[in-house]
């Protein structure tokens, strides 16, 4: 008898285990804000020196969203394509409201190898064609302001 009672006593507390994380789990993801940024970015095929400095001026660049690739149609007619360096910059002002909580950039796939920089400062490299990533790149935003 005493170990049927101790069976159940087990079940109910693995139960309220699970209600507990459950909990929990909801608590924290609706705590987490998430912003697409698929719009609005800059793209430039090339290397162009400084290409990560802020002051950079990329008013000339190919306005476009993301996803993209810029071997759509170079790589139709043959081993012609381009396998350089392309830059991709987006300018976006992450309010003060944000001010104390962790900001991370999430990408869902980027080819190959992809820096990463925010403000100028590397935020991280990925190497790994194709694969999800983020960084967090908290302490290089500005906060209420412009950052790219």
């Amino acid at each position: 008898m005493c170990g049927i009672h101790r069976n159940w006593i087990v079940q109910y507390m693995r139960l309220f285990l699970i209600l507990i994380c459950f909990l929990f789990g909801r608590e924290v993801r609706a705590q987490r804000i998430e912003i697409s940024m698929d719009e609005g970015w800059r793209f430039y095929k090339g290397d162009p020196a400084g290409a990560e400095n802020p002051s950079l001026d990329d008013a000339s660049w190919q306005l476009l969203n993301v996803p993209h690739t810029w071997n759509a149609l170079d790589g139709e007619g043959g081993n012609d394509y381009y396998r350089g360096i392309g830059w991709y910059r987006k300018h976006c002002t992450i309010g003060s409201e944000y001010l104390g909580k962790r900001i991370y950039l999430f990408f869902e796939s980027v080819g190959k190898a992809a820096d990463i920089y925010c403000n100028g400062v590397l935020a991280g490299r990925h190497e790994g064609a194709y694969a999800a990533f983020c960084f967090d790149i908290t302490d290089q935003v500005i906060f209420g302001s412009d950052n790219l």
